[in-house]
């Protein structure tokens, strides 16, 4: 729970809320229209989801997938799932998530040189655009 709250003050939107996940654009975001999609409930491993939450999870990843297609035009996408090693197990400290990541530009001189990415577009606007 605590981690959940941390993450929900670093949201710049949630803009898909249902049951079980949300989807949310940070303030911080390390690429142009990056999505995250995170269990409401505490789990570490993906593995772990039962069938009722891999449903739903299929659910809003189309929703998010036609929506970042329909807003720009049926961009590349990347997406990571990101959870705790199988040999470490269930945690209190680790919770698992999806980040989408449309493939909007290349990185430039800057980029490559400093490790630092210049976004685009604000992920509020960004969110704004996803969620019209």
């Amino acid at each position: 729970k605590e981690q959940t709250k941390y993450l929900l003050n670093l949201v710049a939107k949630i803009w898909l809320y249902p049951d079980l996940f949300i989807a949310c654009t940070f303030y911080a975001a390390r690429f142009p229209y990056e999505v995250w999609i995170l269990p409401k409930h505490h789990q570490s491993q993906f593995e772990s989801e039962w069938q009722r939450a891999l449903t739903e999870l299929a659910q809003i990843m189309r929703t998010v997938i036609n929506k970042i297609g329909k807003t720009l035009y049926n961009p590349s996408l990347n997406f990571f799932v990101h959870d705790s090693p199988t040999q470490v197990g269930e945690t209190n400290y680790y919770h698992w998530h999806i980040e989408i990541t449309p493939r909007l530009s290349h990185y430039g001189g800057y980029e490559i040189g400093s490790g630092v990415i210049i976004d685009i577009e604000s992920p509020e606007k960004a969110a704004e655009k996803l969620d019209s």
